[in-house]
Order: structure tokens, then sequence, then C-alpha cells
């Protein structure tokens, strides 16, 4: 491609290399038809040369280089194409966002499953299938969780199914952008042509299965005669609305598991209510105990629609033995992205925390027996029947608002600072009223955080969290930090040290330990995981190496054509390609940067008098209203010297 660059043909040229690419790969099908020889929509001419050949360009600069990440096993160019699948069904709403899965949701199932506990056998080979595969996302963060063999590769295979067929391209591309080029995609409706089965003609049986199927699919019987189905898929069941193919999905999957197999489904709340045929299936597949966990997601988490959510969690493995569900409404845990909601990095821990340690939390989660579903609630699923939401919200007092003040209610809310510091409601409130509680401040509000903040035991406290329990972390971790090698697992890394902050701040009273997690793992997505990459794979001696920002300058390519490159012979900037700028300079040139900062505060302290100078002297009287520039903010040198050599006789000034 960069030979074709500035020929009048790079068009053609491009379009036979990529059908050549897409050939040798057997990938005929897996792009969009596109062709960069398009003069409808890329001109004609020079046109379509600049455009086609300033494209190539953008590639061939250094700083999109990869070969670092992948030697280290980070999937950078499958998460990039990935992260522009993910703007792409922001962009697309309802048209193209369902083929894709938030990846904060595909985590929370992949580890959900059990995915990484397994083990490599030299008599089993794992299978993992999404029988709605999407553009894969949800497929590629389970496999990821999987554990790797000794050449790198996840020790599961994959499978998946999709019935559009440009989605089942970008699956595909997908896989092998993610260096899982071996899974399978195959095209086709799953619910009415599986395409994997067996010798016997019948549905493969796999060992973890992930899906995100069309919410609510109106369409899900077109080609199927239920009654008949050679999969029997519904046998025992009952047959799911023919305009709701919510069950149509999940009677497949439970179907497509081995006996000990384990899924992970993504399903409308409408599956744990709805009356009549679903209700039937779902008293059905409650006896058979096969349900292990539901977990209540967030309204409007997903692109293709707005509609809340829950993670069905299937486990065969002694289905019979088990006595009842895991129930987890995490509806409320989330922040605002734009116009959707996404999951903070603290809502999926406290997910995946709270069932792995299957922990009862008032108003988030409860282990429901199933026959206090079956029995007393009839098979109905409904969260809130179980887990009884926590009203935050302050109760409104009569008295108070007749008479002025602040109720008592809303002083015992403060109840984790009182227990910190009871003598600051003292200090801070004065009761007017004994029997209604009410309450008058007892000093300005303005004063408060002040007082909060200089209380002896809130500063203990404070000094506790903030740096006695924060260094005792740090020296707990400074070994592991301090020990990375080339076989260190990224993931593996993060995930222990997390763990030992959340347990930390297990104890802490003005820190929210899962607050304080958040803070890490965003640290970590930023910048600390690059940083682990980068010792990984060149030591820690990276941190001695420096990054330049160089000045442009133009010059010619080989077309013929001037292109700006880097002038190494002038630095604009620089950082630490591991050690923050900052730090360099504080550590190593302190003087030199008192200087700089001095000769900066004076020259802030001039720019401060010009302004104000330029401000009294332009107006129409002002001395300076023949120099200004039009927009009379600032002084050319031109204009200045010109005027000096009118006021001086012809004498130039400069």
């Amino acid at each position: 491609m960069i030979a074709a660059k500035g020929k009048s043909d790079v068009g053609e040229r491009v379009d036979k290399i990529i059908q050549k690419f897409l050939e040798d790969n057997r990938l005929q099908g897996s792009l969009p038809d596109v062709s960069f020889n398009n003069r409808d929509e890329l001109g004609s001419g020079k046109e379509l040369v600049d455009k086609v050949s300033g494209l190539i360009s953008i590639f061939q600069n250094p700083a999109i280089d990869f070969k670092n990440n992948r030697a280290s096993g980070d999937d950078i160019i499958g998460d990039a194409y990935e992260y522009f699948m993910m703007k792409f069904a922001q962009e697309s709403g309802k048209s193209k966002g369902q083929f894709y899965t938030p990846s904060e949701v595909s985590r929370i199932i992949a580890r959900l499953i059990g995915i990484g506990n397994i083990k490599q056998m030299a008599t089993k080979k794992w299978t993992l299938y999404d029988p709605a595969a999407g553009s894969g996302s949800l497929l590629i963060r389970a496999a990821d969780e999987a554990p790797v063999d000794e050449n790198g590769d996840s020790i599961v295979t994959i499978f998946g199914q999709e019935k559009d067929h440009a989605t089942a391209g970008l699956a595909k591309m997908n896989l092998i952008l993610h260096q899982k080029g071996t899974g399978e995609i195959k095209r086709g409706n799953t619910l009415v042509d599986p395409a994997f089965t067996d010798d016997f003609n019948e549905l493969k049986k796999f060992n973890f299965i992930v899906m995100n199927p069309p919410f609510s699919d109106k369409s899900w019987s077109d080609g199927i005669k239920t009654s008949e189905d050679k999969y029997k898929r519904f046998d025992g069941y009952g047959i799911p609305p023919e305009k709701n193919g919510d069950y149509a999905w999940l009677l497949h999957v439970l179907k497509s598991l081995d006996s000990n197999g384990k899924a992970g489904i993504i399903l409308p709340h409408g599956v744990l209510t709805r009356p009549n045929a679903e209700e039937t299936i779902r008293i059905e597949v409650l006896k058979k105990r096969y349900i292990k966990s539901i977990v209540s997601l967030p309204g409007n988490l997903f692109y293709g629609t707005g509609i809340p959510a829950c993670i069905v969690i299937i486990d065969k493995e002694d289905a019979e033995t088990r006595e009842g569900i895991f129930l987890i409404d995490a509806s409320r845990g989330f922040k605002k992205d734009g116009n959707k909601n996404r999951l903070r990095e603290q809502d999926i821990e406290k997910i995946i925390q709270t069932f792995n340690n299957g922990e009862d939390i008032e108003g988030y989660s409860r282990f429901v027996k199933y026959s206090d579903i079956l029995e007393k609630n009839a098979g109905n699923l409904n969260l809130r029947r179980y887990i009884r939401k926590i009203d935050d919200s302050l109760p409104q007092n009569i008295a108070a608002h007749l008479k002025g003040g602040i109720p008592g209610t809303d002083i015992d809310s403060l109840k984790r600072l009182w227990d910190i510091a009871p003598d600051l409601k003292q200090e801070i409130f004065t009761c007017m009223d004994e029997q209604q509680r009410i309450y008058h401040l007892a000093l300005h509000s303005e004063d408060i955080e002040g007082v909060i903040s200089q209380d002896s035991s809130v500063k203990i406290e404070r000094k506790k969290e903030v740096e006695t329990i924060f260094i005792q972390w740090k020296d707990e971790v400074r070994n592991i930090l301090l020990g990375i090698q080339p076989d260190t697992n990224p993931k593996e890394l993060i995930r222990t040290i997390a763990a030992m902050l959340l347990e930390a701040y297990d104890t802490a009273r003005l820190l929210d330990n899962y607050d304080v997690y958040d803070c890490l793992l965003n640290y970590w997505n930023i910048k600390l995981q690059d940083d682990v990459y980068a010792i990984k794979v060149n030591g820690y001696e990276v941190g001695r190496e420096i990054e330049y920002e160089y000045a442009q300058k133009k010059e010619k390519d080989e077309n013929g054509e001037t292109i700006s490159v880097a002038d190494t012979s002038k630095v604009k900037s620089f950082d630490g390609a591991l050690i923050p700028r900052e730090i360099i300079e504080a550590v190593y040139f302190a003087d030199e940067l008192a200087v700089i900062n001095a000769l900066m505060e004076e020259s802030a302290t001039l720019e401060a008098e010009m302004d104000e100078m330029r401000d009294e002297e332009s107006g129409d009287e002002g001395l300076l209203k023949d120099v200004l520039n039009d927009k009379e903010d600032s002084i050319p040198k031109a204009n200045l010297n010109k005027r000096l050599k009118e006021l001086c006789n012809g004498q130039a000034f400069l």
C-alpha cells in the first residue's frame, strides 16, 4: 500500500491488496463492501489519489507502531477495533447498537461463570459458545478470563453463531485482532438452524456459554415448527410466546450446556415476572434448580435499548443439591456517560466480591431458597420481592416545617460522623425543641466544614486512613510492583493489589473501600497498566527512557509531495516513558525549575501590566490607538516601529 501512494490508480491497487489479504486468510465477506476506488465517495483524479494516499500515510506514523504492545500480550489493536465498534454502537442507537455488549457487563459475566478457575487438562478441551455472538465482544471477554497455555493462548476453544451477515464479519475480524483467530464464527439463525451439532445430529454440548440475545425477539419462531423441534429444546418446559423469544434463547442455552456446564445470559427483567406461558417455563426451570444467581443491572446500559436487564447465571453442576438462588440488586450502582449509564470499576468489583463471598447485604444482595420462590411466590423472581430497597431519602418532619429548624432524623443520618467525633453534634447544632427533636445551627453554615476538618478525632481518623492505612498497603504491594517479570500477568497483578486495597480499607470509617478501589482501577486504566506492560517488555530500565516532542518542518516525500516531519534539532517538550516529566523536573532539575518558574511569574506580571496599559491607552485619545491590532488585544512589532518612526522624525527603534 505504501508503494501505491501517489499513483494514479492507488484506489484500485488498495482494493486488490485488501481482496488478496481476505482470500489468503479465508476472510471473504468479513469486511463491509467498501471500495477505495469509489469516485462517488472519494472524488476523482487527484482528489481521490490524495485522500487514499493520505489515509495510508496515517498508518505510517511511528506513534501507532504497536510492536511492543503485541509482544507483551496487550491486545491494543484488537481493543482499538472494539473501541470503534463501541463508538459505532453509541452513534447508531437501536439500528446497530444491539450487536455490541458493553465491556463492563462482559467482564462481569466472564468472572461470574467461573471460567477463570479451569485448569489445562490433556484429556479435556474446554469450550466456550455464544449463540447470539454479535460482534464477538462478549465471547472475547469471556475467553480473556480463561487461563492460557504455555504459548500464551487461551485454553478454551471459541464457538459462535450470528444471524446478521455483516455483524458476523465484524465478529470474525474481532477475534483475529484479539489473537483468537482459531475461534469459529458461523453465520445463520441459531434458533432455526443451529450451526454446531454432534455426530448424532443433536446440539453440541459446551462447557461455558455467554449470550446477549436480542431482547423480546418478536420473530424468533419464523422458520421453526415449535411443536416438532428436532432438537427437543422445549420438551418438558413448554413453548415460549410466538412474539417473545427470551425464553426460546434461554432454553437453547440449557439444551446446549453439558451436564456440568455454566452460562451467563443477559435478559430483560420481564423474564423474571411475566405470566402465562413464560411463567410455566420459568417454574419448570426453577424446579430443575439450574439458576445459581441473578444480577439486576441499571437501566440504559445497552446501546440497542434503554430497558433494564439482568444477568442470569446458569450452573448445571450439582444443581440437584442447590438450595436457592443468590440475588444481587446492582441497579443503583452506575455513572452517567452522555445519554447512557455505565458501570464503574467499583460497581463491577462489588458485584463480583458479593457473588464470590455469598454475602447478604441489606438492600443489595440476598440468598433466597427455592422453596420461598416456588411455594410462597409462585415462581415470581422480581428482585424487589426479596431485596427491599433501602429508602435513603430523608423523611418529612411537619413540626420542623412549621417551626423552622433541622429535624433530628436528618442529623441522625450522619451517624458515621458522630461515631468518629461524638462532640461535634453539640458543637454544630443546638436543640430548640426536645419533644419534637428540632435543631438549629449553633454556628454559621460557612464555618461547618472547617470545624469538622479541625476536630481532633476527625483529624486522627483522617490521618489513619489517608496515611497509615495507605502506607501499610503500599508497603505490602511494593515487592509485587518491583517484581514485574516478562511472564507477569498484568490482569492477575492488578486484581491482587486491588483486593489487598479493598481489604486494607474495609475498616475505614471516613472513606468507602469501594470508592478507594475505584480510584486505583481508574488510575490503572489510564496510566498504570501501560507502565506495567512497558516494564514487562523492556524491564525497569525503561524508567530511564525519555520521549521527546519535536518541532515540525516541511520536506518532500518520495512522491515529491510536501509533508510535515519532526525537526529533531528543535525539542518542544519531553516526557518520561515511565516516569512523568513533573517528577523528573522536581527531582533532577529543581534549581533550574525554580529559575524557570520565577521567570514565568515575572513574565505573567509584565503581561498583566501590558494588558492594563492596553486597556488604559486604547481609546480614541490613547497613546496606543494607532499601534494596536484589529482586535485591540496585542501590539504588532511592525505597527510599533512605524509609529515610533513617526514620533521620532524617522529614526527607527528596533
